[in-house]
C-alpha cells in the first residue's frame, strides 16, 4: 500500500492529521470483478465519527485510490498514543465483505494511554513511516507498506 501522511500543527494545541491512500498493488484478482475499498480508523476511537472510507473501485491487481482521510482536532502530544488502522476490503456480492489486508501506523509500543492494547502492534516499516511523520511535521511523509493479515480493532 502506498501512503502519504502529514500532521499540520494548528494555532492552538490541536492540529490536523492527513493521510492519502495512494494505491494498493499485487492484490489477488477475482473472476467476479467485485469492488475494492479502504477503511480508516484513528484508534482508540472506534466510533463511526472517526471511520472514513474510500469510494468503491473495480477490483484489479493494482488499485489507485488517491483518497485523503482527514482527522481534525488532533493534539500533537497524543499522536504517540494513537494508531491509524487502514484496512483493504473486497465488497461481498453476497454475504459479508472480505478483509484483504491492513496496515497500522503507530509507535508499536503495545500501549495506548496506559492501557495494553493489541492494535499498537505496528511492524518496523509501519513504525518508520509514523516516525518519519513525527520528524517532519507539516511535510508529507511517503512510504510503501506491505499489507498484513490482522484482526481489525473495530
Amino acid at each position: 500500500m502506498s501512503i502519504a501522511l502529514r500532521y499540520i500543527q494548528g494555532r492552538e494545541k490541536f492540529g490536523q492529521l492527513e493521510i492519502v491512500v495512494q494505491g494498493v498493488r499485487s492484490l489477488p484478482t477475482a473472476a467476479d470483478k467485485s469492488n475494492i475499498f479502504v477503511k480508516g480508523y484513528f484508534l482508540p476511537d472506534k466510533a463511526r465519527a472517526t471511520k472514513q472510507k474510500t469510494p468503491l473501485l473495480q477490483s484489479s491487481s493494482n488499485v489507485q485510490f488517491d483518497h485523503q482521510f482527514v482527522y481534525t482536532k488532533v493534539a500533537s502530544d497524543e499522536l504517540s498514543q494513537r494508531c491509524v488502522e487502514i484496512t483493504v476490503w473486497k465488497e461481498g456480492l453476497i454475504g459479508p465483505n472480505k478483509l484483504l489486508g491492513a496496515v497500522r501506523l503507530s509507535t508499536g509500543t503495545g500501549q495506548s494511554f496506559g492501557d495494553n492494547v493489541h492494535w499498537m502492534d505496528s511492524t518496523t516499516e509501519e513504525i518508520q513511516l509514523w516516525q518519519k511523520m513525527f520528524d517532519n511535521f507539516g511535510s508529507w511523509s511517503e512510504g510503501t507498506i506491505t499489507l498484513r493479515n490482522i484482526k481489525p480493532a473495530t
